[in-house]
């Protein structure tokens, strides 16, 4: 973590991230167009997940199934989530699940660019050395389209904040994290570690380890998650209190 070619992604990601804001406020794209472009998004890193899994084996195109790169992660399970929002004609389950995605892009999807764990050590052997690598650009690509697309929700006030969207999202989070369990144990044989319930996705997070055993680290976790989507959360919950006292 925090290799040359990190800080380097970190820097691209971050100036993608913006051209992508600005060039969706200058169109003015709308909410079912930017959805529709975050779908497409969504649905070629899916191809390339599935392609990246054939290698040559005894001389033969063979398909190696990696339990790792089903769309159950804590990013790549809002798939099915903006498949809901692209498609669905349901105006109150869009606004719940626009709460939930938001904040899985401008939580998680931050969280996961900075703990990057698509990096592996043949990875940053040396300098620029993951540049060769596709795996690193879907990874990259695929979690700025979502922080930007957060963004979007955001800036262009598409989406219902405050303390009622945020226990209903947390909500989801527990339903995907309870349910992760029994997918993890399908596919225990291949440590996938989805919505890292298993273990922790890397080592040496505060708080969120396996230093003081395993229970303690999923209490943590639950915790962490409730209270960073709370703070996102914080600003909109303020303004609603100011305007009930206002009000009465």
């Amino acid at each position: 973590m925090f290799s040359f070619d990190h800080f380097i992604w970190i820097g691209i990601s971050v100036i993608l991230t913006v051209i992508l804001l600005f060039l969706s406020r200058k169109f003015r794209l709308s909410f079912k167009t930017a959805t529709y472009i975050l779908l497409g998004i969504y649905v070629a890193s899916e191809i390339i997940k599935i392609i990246l899994q054939f290698e040559i084996v005894d001389g033969k195109l063979t398909f190696v199934f990696n339990a790792g790169y089903l769309p159950f992660q804590i990013c790549s399970i809002t798939l099915f989530f903006v498949v809901y929002l692209a498609f669905s004609k349901n105006q109150k389950g869009i606004e719940i699940v626009k709460s939930f995605v938001l904040e899985v892009m401008l939580i998680g999807a931050p969280m996961a660019l900075a703990l990057s764990t698509c990096f592996h050590p043949e990875h940053v052997a040396y300098h620029f050395a993951s540049f060769k690598y596709i795996e690193i650009y879907r990874f990259y690509i695929y979690h700025i389209a979502m922080i930007a697309y957060g963004l979007y929700l955001l800036t262009t006030k598409q989406v219902k904040m405050g303390f009622k969207a945020w226990w209903q999202s947390y909500i989801i989070f527990l339903i995907l994290l309870l349910n992760s369990f029994w997918i993890n144990a399908i596919f225990s044989n291949q440590d996938p570690n989805f919505m890292f319930t298993a273990k922790p996705p890397t080592s040496g997070i505060p708080l969120v380890n396996l230093k003081h055993g395993y229970f303690v680290f999923l209490v943590h976790y639950f915790l962490m998650i409730a209270i960073g989507t709370f703070l996102l959360q914080l600003p909109a919950i303020i303004k609603q209190a100011r305007s009930k006292k206002v009000s009465k």
